[in-house]
């Protein structure tokens, strides 16, 4: 990753700038939005290997380190996945999603009537480098 990240500064202009953006690994809530919000119901816990998100942070840090990037902005916020129905949003997820969860979800979307949707809150971290 480290020499992806290097071919990246050798085609940016000086003071070019990189951005990172990956799931903040292990968890993420699920629930319903409908008329009157968003009603979070389960704390999901992924079970996807984010071994690929580690060796991304840390090849940031090493390409930061050899001085070929400065780091310009880093944050972290919540990033929405909406889907019409749970079966989407099961056929969304890598992770298995237990039956009780499932039909929470259901009857929750059910009750919230018509136009809602399924939605997944998921922890994201942006990164944003400047070539140097």
């Amino acid at each position: 990753m480290v020499h992806a990240l290097e071919k990246v500064h050798s085609l940016l202009q000086p003071r070019g700038v990189m951005i990172d953006v990956q799931e903040i690994p292990y968890w993420r809530w699920l629930g319903v939005l409908g008329n009157e919000g968003v009603r979070l119901i389960k704390s999901h816990t992924s079970s996807k290997n984010y071994t690929d998100n580690r060796q991304a942070f840390a090849a940031m840090a090493s390409v930061i380190d050899q001085g070929l990037f400065a780091l310009d902005d880093e944050r972290t916020f919540d990033a929405y996945t909406h889907a019409d129905t749970v079966d989407d949003l099961v056929e969304y997820f890598t992770s298995p999603i237990s039956e009780k969860t499932i039909q929470s979800l259901k009857a929750l979307l059910e009750r919230a009537g018509s136009g809602a949707k399924v939605v997944v809150r998921q922890p994201t971290r942006m990164v944003r480098l400047q070539a140097v």
